[in-house]
């Protein structure tokens, strides 16, 4: 079986002038990354998937110009990390689950983004954030000003949050778990 994929797809003006002519816009075709140990990315073979607007709402469509995501996203830019595509729908981010494209994230965040392994960053429109897993298991409350200075190797971080008296404090925070350490 030969998989056919949108490798060469910015290089191929046939392959181009057959999606570009069918629809109002078109996006980067659908890379997917695996996050390795130490933060870095592994691009995880050919892309799949095209991203086309239709009615002004995006979807992704394979070689045979099929819908295998439906057109009623935002934004025809997202990625895919650890098998989840973030994306963004009716104002708010959430993610699919790349396998079956089931949700792993209900779209109810101002903000997506992944962290650490299958650990995410939800932003709330107060500017909070909390760790999150697929599922929107929250491993932390949204008490958080922000994540910084990321150690991969230790599955830590440091946080910026306000204390009860309103004060910033600052600490390590466990990736995985969502524990502070300090």
């Amino acid at each position: 079986i030969v998989i056919m994929d949108f490798a060469n797809y910015w290089n191929d003006s046939s392959l181009r002038f057959r999606f570009e002519s069918r629809y109002d816009d078109v996006s980067e075709p659908l890379a997917e990354y695996r996050v390795n140990s130490d933060g870095s990315l592994t691009k995880l073979g050919a892309p799949t998937l095209l991203g086309v607007e239709k009615n002004g709402k995006w979807g992704w469509v394979n070689i045979n110009n099929e819908f295998i995501i439906p057109p009623i996203f935002d934004s025809g830019f997202v990625l895919c990390y650890n098998g989840i595509i973030i994306m963004k729908k009716d104002g708010y981010y959430g993610a699919l689950y790349r396998s079956t494209l089931s949700t792993a994230f209900q779209f109810r965040y101002t903000y997506l983004s992944h962290c650490y392994n299958q650990t995410f960053l939800a932003h709330r429109s107060d500017g909070l954030q909390a760790l999150i897993k697929p599922g929107d298991i929250q491993l932390t409350d949204f008490k958080y000003i922000g994540f910084v200075e990321y150690n991969h190797r230790k599955d830590v971080a440091k946080y910026v949050r306000n204390n009860f008296f309103g004060m910033q404090v600052s600490g390590d925070i466990n990736l995985e778990t969502g524990r502070e350490l300090s």
